[in-house]
């Protein structure tokens, strides 16, 4: 079995990155072509030109790219952190309703 040469990395908090707000993700996918996982988020802005009639309108502010090991460390994380808020009563387990599947 061939051994793998594997290096230790040290992580640097870069403290001037900013941070991207988003309250809805617009879509993911997988890229054939690169092996990568896109994510993309988005942002709702309320327009209101029109006091009367404020239009929401839905921006891109963000586009991800991670690895497929990124993606796998992520949904792990994601997964320990909603398991924590259900614990807390914070959210409630959800299940999937079938009924309108297009089958």
């Amino acid at each position: 079995m061939a051994q793998q040469n594997v290096r230790k990395s040290e992580y640097f908090d870069l403290p001037n990155i900013p941070e991207t707000y988003a309250d809805y993700v617009i879509q993911t996918y997988f890229d054939n072509r690169s092996q990568n996982f896109r994510l993309e988020f988005g942002v709702t802005r309320l327009d209101a030109t029109d006091p009367k009639q404020p239009i929401a309108k839905q921006y891109t502010s963000c586009r991800l790219v991670l690895t497929p090991d990124a993606l796998i460390k992520l949904a792990a994380n994601i997964e320990d952190m909603m398991n924590d808020l259900k614990a807390k009563g914070i959210v409630t387990p959800h299940t999937h309703d079938v009924s309108d599947t297009v089958q």
